[in-house]
Formats: C-alpha cells, sequence, structure tokens
C-alpha cells in the first residue's frame, strides 16, 4: 500500500469510527433500545430498520442507518487491501445502471442491476474456466431470485448449483494447455460433493414453490441434463440425483 493510500486509509479509518451506535440506541430517532439487536431489526419508535455491523477500526459492534452500510463496507475494502476493487466494482455497478436505465426508460431496480453483473460475472468465469467461480455466481443468482420470492426459478438454479458441486468445480485460470487440464481437469468427481447448506436452500425454496417431488426431479433433470451437455460435466445427471433426492427427502 502506498503512501497516499495510508494516509487515505488513515483518514477514512478516523472517520468511519464514528460511525454508528455501541450502545443499543436507535441511529435514526436516538431512542434507546430495549435490549442489543443481533440483526436488522426495526425500531418501534421510529419504524425504520437498525442494521448490525462491524466496524473494522475496533471490531466494535455498531447499529447503523441504511445510508450508512456502504461507508462501512468502504471502510472493510480498505482494511482488507482490497479498496481499488472496491472502487472498480462501484464503477461496474454504475455502468450497468446506467445501461439498463437507458434500456428501460426509467430507473432499474437494485435485483435488476445484481441480476445483469451477475450474468456477467457467469459469462467471464465460463470464459477463463474458472468453474468454482461460476458456480458461486449461480448460487448468488439462485438466492437472488429466492429474496424476490421468485422460488420457482430459485429450485432451478439451486439445483444446476447441486449438480455442480457434484461433479467437482475447479478454477483454471483460463488454461488452454490440453497437458495441463488432463493433468488438472476443470471438474474433478473426486473432490464434487453436495454442500449441505445449499441443499437446505433448496429444500427451503421447493417448500415456498409447493413442487411436489415429481416437479423437482423434472427440474432437476431439465438443469442438469443441460449442464451436462454444455459443460462436459464428468457425472451423469441420475447418478447425483440419486444421492440429491436421499439428502432432500430423508
Amino acid at each position: 500500500m502506498g503512501i497516499v493510500s495510508v494516509l487515505r486509509s488513515r483518514l477514512f479509518g478516523a472517520k468511519s469510527k464514528a460511525i454508528g451506535h455501541v450502545e443499543p440506541v436507535c441511529p435514526y430517532c436516538e431512542s434507546q433500545l430495549t435490549k442489543k439487536p443481533a440483526r436488522k431489526t426495526k425500531c418501534r419508535n421510529c419504524e425504520q430498520y437498525i442494521y448490525v455491523r462491524t466496524r473494522p477500526q475496533d471490531r466494535a459492534k455498531i447499529f447503523i442507518r441504511e445510508d450508512q452500510i456502504e461507508a462501512i463496507e468502504e471502510a472493510w475494502a480498505i482494511a482488507n487491501g482490497t479498496h481499488d476493487q472496491y472502487l472498480a466494482e462501484k464503477e461496474r455497478y454504475a455502468d450497468v445502471r446506467s445501461q439498463l436505465k437507458e434500456k428501460f426508460g426509467s430507473e432499474p431496480s437494485v435485483h435488476d442491476i445484481q441480476w445483469r453483473l451477475l450474468n456477467e460475472d457467469c459469462t467471464r468465469h465460463a470464459s477463463q474456466g474458472d468453474w468454482g467461480l461460476y458456480r458461486n455466481a449461480r448460487l448468488s443468482m439462485a438466492r437472488l431470485l429466492q429474496k424476490e420470492e421468485k422460488y420457482k426459478q430459485a429450485v432451478q438454479f439451486y439445483l444446476a448449483v447441486c449438480y455442480l458441486d457434484a461433479n467437482g468445480p475447479r478454477n483454471t485460470g483460463g488454461v488452454r494447455d490440453p497437458a495441463l487440464l488432463k493433468q488438472y481437469p476443470p471438474f474433478s468427481p473426486a473432490e464434487g460433493e453436495l454442500v449441505s447448506g445449499v441443499v437446505q436452500l433448496a429444500k427451503a425454496a421447493i417448500d415456498k414453490a409447493r413442487l411436489g417431488a415429481e416437479d423437482v426431479a423434472s427440474q432437476f433433470s431439465d438443469v442438469a441434463s443441460r449442464e451436462h451437455t454444455a459443460l462436459g460435466l464428468p457425472i451423469e445427471p441420475e447418478r447425483v440425483w440419486m444421492q440429491l433426492e436421499r439428502e432432500l427427502y430423508s
């Protein structure tokens, strides 16, 4: 980190240390809370949402307003030495927002922007052969759909992620050498496994979508077959479904 970055970090650290309340006080109306909230909660007095974060400079748990979230995120980026990446992502977000605004003729929603960014991430990771990162982007898409209460679509994405997980996705970083790819293949079934947390998210989405077991089996067959053909995945979908079905319905 250069001298300019160091000075900027110190200045920003001093400012951000003052952000938020350490004591259980509403950051909007300053009313006393009955107890320290452990997560996002609504103030009973002013009915504004209070956000709980950890301040990087002193690791204090603080209670902040929604408009202070970005300052804490930037403070963490500075503390972690990833401020340049943080600023690049902010610029990318602004560019996509501008593109969608021009396309729609109106202000795009946050979810529209996030979806476009994740689509771009998937395309970039696939082109580089970074299948672990590709899988992570697909998981983020599933969670975004679930937040939007688009549960049937979310189920499809969770099932696709489960299939990818079983095949052991790796990041190859753009390697094209056939000999290297043979030695370090983009998918390694020996390293693959169904991730319990993702299976639980899938189960929650299935329940919300009110899908029966036959519907889920059909959806898995569709999405896994597409992934199997498009990516040349080593494990047949039927083998993964046998294990996934047990975990979903046991």
